[in-house]
Formats: structure tokens, C-alpha cells, sequence
């Protein structure tokens, strides 16, 4: 019996051990997982100017579990590619998405989000559309990115409207029977030898207010009625399978960006902005160039990818019959089918 007794108090003794023992162990864990969850939000990124815009709402929620980052466009693909890929959620020009995740093995396109925000200026009274598009003849278009998406668009608009162009290094090469398109890295107002720009705004807005240049003229117009999808939103596989939930809150504060944009007032915007840019770069919009109207060209409206992905799939065969080479298609498992 006094043995039985002595056992019972050694198991007793051991069992508390045990207990004291498997509750450190949790204690570790919980904390373990607190810490990780406090540091491993989900990270947004978009490159500055509409993309950033569409992304102001996002930015004044402050969604927890979120980090949003505003950078230079020429490196955003740096945040989609590589071993250690930093963006859950990314905005990105659709070409460069079909190019580098159009697999869908690692992202998925949720929906685009801009719709052609390039647009025509010039000296004269010129009116650049798709019943006039001949008096572009003989004249040279400076075109910013005329080997990626809108210099290709255009491209596209002039074969599919039966117009003969050229593509000139210099005004040597210009042919009074074609449009004569040249490649400029930013808009330079005092150069006499291109008769028409072609730029993004709010660079064009800007443009207008402080030169004798105008907006004549939209791409996406002359591309199609409704534009053509230039940015989409692409997000992680694992993000999309693990936390959908959070997921459909960003998308949900990105769609209503549009209501956002119209009640805030500029200052408090590009405040929103800047809190998020990229350390060093100079911001796209301020105070002076951001208005109604810079807004409104920024052609800003979430269309999921269910809804906008045959255009997008026509979009990206109209660029590849300018050039070939220029953009991969898209595989089916690109395009998220789910509700957003």
C-alpha cells in the first residue's frame, strides 16, 4: 500500500511536470505565431501615377494585415520576379504581366484596373480620332513607351484603321506619306520637329496647363470605345487559396476608389500617396496637376478578370500582330474565376 502511494506521488509529481512543461511549449508557440503574424503582413505594390491612384482609398483604410508601396515603374517587375517574390498583390502594365506570370503558376489576375491613359497633344487645333486619323500624315507622333504597350496600341489602331506609319530615329527619316512615329523618353515642349505628343497623364494635364501644348486626343479612343485594359492586378496563388477574406477586402476599397477620389480633396490625396513612395522618387501627382480632370484620364475602374478576360486575351493578340515577339499570350489558369 505505501508503495502504491509512493508511485501515485511520483506519477503526480511527473504529470505536473508535464503540464508545467506542454504549457510552455504552447506559451512558445502562441507567442511564436504573434510575432509572426504581426510582421508578415500581405505587401502591395504599384508603380506611381494611376496605378498609385487606384490604390488611394486602400492607402486612408489602412487595412490591417496590409503594407501598400508606391514605386518607380521601372521596377516593378523586380517584385514579381526572382526567388524571393516580395508582392502578394501587385499592379502591373498587362504586357509585363502576360510576359512574366501569364502561366498563373505562381499568380493569378484578379482584374485590370486601368484603361488607357495615354492621350494626343499638340500646337494646333489637330483633333486626333478615328475619323480624322489621316491628318496625322505626313506629321511625326512622339510617343513615350512606343515599344511596350501604348506605342503598340497605336501601332495596332493605325493598321486597323488602314493607315501607313513609319518608325523614325530622327526627323531625317520623316515620310510626307506616313505617320511618322518616333520614340521620346519625356516630353520635351520646345522641340520643333514633333508636331504631336503622346503621353500619359497626369504628365499631359500638367503639359496642358503650363505650355501652348493641348489634349487633343485619347489612345484608348482610338483603340476601341472602351479603352483597352493597360494595368491589371495580379495576386499571389497561396494568398488567393489561404486568406481569400482579405483578399476581397482589398479588391472591395478598389472598387469604390472612384467615390473616394471624388470627395477627398487633392492635398489629402497626394498625401496618401506619398506616405507610401518609394524612398527618392519624385512623385507623379501633386497638388498642381492633380484635379477632376487628371482623374477622370486616368481611366481608373476595377473589371474582374472573369468579366474583361476574353478582351484581355484580344488585346494581347492585337499586339502580338504588331509584333510577335513583343508579348506572350495568357494561360487559362491566368485569369481568377472566383467571386470578388
Amino acid at each position: 500500500m505505501a508503495m502504491l502511494k509512493k508511485f501515485g506521488a511520483k506519477l503526480a509529481f511527473y504529470m505536473k511536470k508535464f503540464a508545467i512543461l506542454l504549457l510552455t511549449i504552447l506559451l512558445a508557440f502562441t507567442a511564436l505565431f504573434t510575432a509572426c503574424t504581426k510582421t508578415q503582413s500581405v505587401s502591395i505594390y504599384a508603380p506611381d501615377g494611376a496605378p498609385a491612384l487606384a490604390l488611394s482609398s486602400l492607402i486612408k483604410e489602412d487595412l490591417s494585415g496590409t503594407e501598400v508601396n508606391v514605386v518607380t515603374s521601372t521596377n516593378i517587375m523586380g517584385f514579381v520576379t526572382g526567388e524571393v517574390k516580395k508582392a502578394d498583390v501587385c499592379i502591373l502594365p498587362i504586357n509585363m504581366a502576360a510576359n512574366l506570370l501569364g502561366s498563373g503558376s505562381d499568380y493569378k489576375m484578379v482584374g485590370a484596373i486601368t484603361h488607357g491613359n495615354f492621350y494626343f497633344l499638340t500646337r494646333t487645333n489637330l483633333e486626333v480620332n478615328k475619323s480624322n486619323i489621316r491628318s496625322l500624315v505626313g506629321k511625326t507622333v512622339g510617343v513615350m513607351q512606343l515599344q511596350n504597350v501604348p506605342g503598340l496600341t497605336l501601332q495596332y489602331a493605325l493598321n486597323a484603321l488602314q493607315v501607313n506609319y513609319n518608325i523614325i530615329q530622327d526627323s531625317a527619316q520623316k515620310q510626307a506619306d506616313r505617320v511618322n512615329l518616333m520614340a521620346i523618353n519625356k516630353v520635351e515642349t520646345a522641340r520643333q520637329d514633333i508636331d504631336v505628343f503622346l503621353i500619359p497623364s497626369p504628365q499631359a494635364d500638367a503639359i496642358e496647363k503650363a505650355s501652348n501644348l493641348k489634349v487633343v486626343g485619347s489612345l484608348g479612343a482610338l483603340y476601341n470605345d472602351n479603352g483597352f485594359p493597360q494595368a491589371v492586378i495580379v495576386v499571389k496563388n497561396e494568398l488567393l487559396q489561404n486568406n481569400l477574406p482579405l483578399v476581397k477586402k482589398i479588391v472591395s476599397k478598389i472598387k469604390t476608389v472612384n467615390e473616394f477620389l471624388k470627395e477627398e480633396n487633392s492635398a489629402e490625396i497626394c498625401a496618401l500617396i506619398n506616405s507610401k513612395l518609394e524612398s527618392g522618387l519624385t512623385p507623379v501627382f501633386n497638388e498642381n496637376n492633380l484635379d477632376s480632370n487628371s482623374i477622370a484620364r486616368s481611366k481608373i475602374l476595377f473589371v474582374s478578370a472573369r468579366d474583361i478576360k476574353q478582351t484581355a486575351q484580344d488585346f494581347i493578340t492585337n499586339l502580338k500582330s504588331v509584333n510577335p515577339n513583343s508579348v506572350k499570350e495568357f494561360d487559362e489558369n491566368f485569369f481568377y474565376q472566383g467571386e470578388l
